[in-house]
């Protein structure tokens, strides 16, 4: 049960860090796309 617990918890870190990493590359492109309109 708590090896269940364990793994579950360090699926969602892994996710989560996945998702950051996702978010920062989407928020530089539109930095960039940003930059070269102006």
């Amino acid at each position: 049960m708590i090896d269940a617990v364990l793994d579950i918890l360090d699926l969602f870190k892994f996710s989560q860090s996945h998702l950051n990493i996702i978010f920062t590359s989407t928020v530089n492109k539109m930095k960039l796309k940003s930059s070269q309109l102006v």
